[in-house]
């Protein structure tokens, strides 16, 4: 793939797993994990995920959603 950083060709697709803190106490922010593939360019080291819809709902709130919720 092509990094959207930098254009470079050398930016290889990764199995990921994705920790996002939603806002919260320190020490007790809630945790949704997405298990997403990963693009990381090898020149430049930036990185490129995508969120899936059915997660896009707790983001968009900043709270839990019954059923998608981990901590």
């Amino acid at each position: 793939m092509s990094c959207t950083s930098c254009g470079s060709k050398d930016a290889p697709k990764f199995n990921g797993e994705v920790a996002l803190l939603l806002p919260g106490p320190v020490g007790v922010e809630p945790t949704l994990f997405l298990w997403s593939d990963v693009v990381v360019c090898l020149v430049c080291g930036a990185g490129q995920f995508s969120v899936p819809k059915s997660e896009l709902p707790i983001l968009a709130k900043g709270t839990p959603v019954a059923g998608f919720w981990h901590d």
